[in-house]
């Protein structure tokens, strides 16, 4: 069975959110929601999704992020998920099995606690329980502290694609498999053109930690 891939957006809070949704060609089993981490975007998962032909995969950028990054604030777990469900409430679903990794994870249980009519089950990916924040660490420097080296490329600049493509390549999970699927979410997460190529989320979006 194949499975066929569009982009949609849909309204929230300030503005237009974009998901991609991949759509059997008969009727689905059922719909999944895939939740993509702090600073990625639905480029995380399209290889999850072809590996459930059957149903009807729906997987958000979330705001401040992807082609969602214009949304405004706020972009805390509340805001994200009243963002989901409204795209659950757009694409006509329910309820459906939501997967999310790392602060995805944080958003799908807030979904699950603020809308749990949504959620007909939820699946946690290294993420989804309060952070305790390290003694002396303000809440602004906690994303710096637990994140480290994804969230200093946020305020990096690139030449060109391949630049970009060459800063992925050397991390010891890609540097000897990067393959068509990680390409293709290196090049969309760059935006603006070239010698001055940055990462569609920015350190201002990604700064919200689920902490407690």
């Amino acid at each position: 069975m194949t499975t066929q891939q569009s982009t949609i957006t849909c309204p929230v809070d300030g503005g237009e959110l974009t998901a991609a949704v991949w759509q059997p060609e008969t009727e689905p089993r059922g719909t999944i929601l895939l939740i993509h981490g702090i600073s990625a975007s639905h480029r995380s998962w399209p290889l999850v999704a072809k590996a459930f032909p059957e149903y009807r995969v729906i997987a958000p950028d979330l705001r401040g992020r992807g082609a969602s990054r214009d949304l405004p604030a706020p972009f805390g777990m509340p805001q994200h998920a009243k963002d989901m469900n409204a795209l659950l409430a757009a694409t006509g679903t329910d309820s459906a099995l939501v997967v999310g990794h790392s602060m995805g994870a944080f958003v799908a249980t807030t979904l699950a606690a603020q809308f749990p009519e949504r959620v007909s089950g939820l699946l946690l990916i290294d993420g989804g329980l309060p952070i305790p924040a390290p003694a002396g660490v303000s809440m602004e420097d906690l994303p710096q502290v637990i994140l480290g080296p994804a969230v200093d490329r946020l305020s990096m600049t690139f030449e060109n694609r391949e630049s970009y493509q060459d800063f992925w390549r050397v991390h010891p999970a890609f540097a000897d498999d990067f393959t068509e699927a990680i390409r293709d979410y290196v090049d969309y997460d760059l935006v603006a053109p070239p010698p001055s190529c940055t990462p569609r989320a920015t350190w201002r979006r990604s700064v919200s930690m689920p902490c407690n």
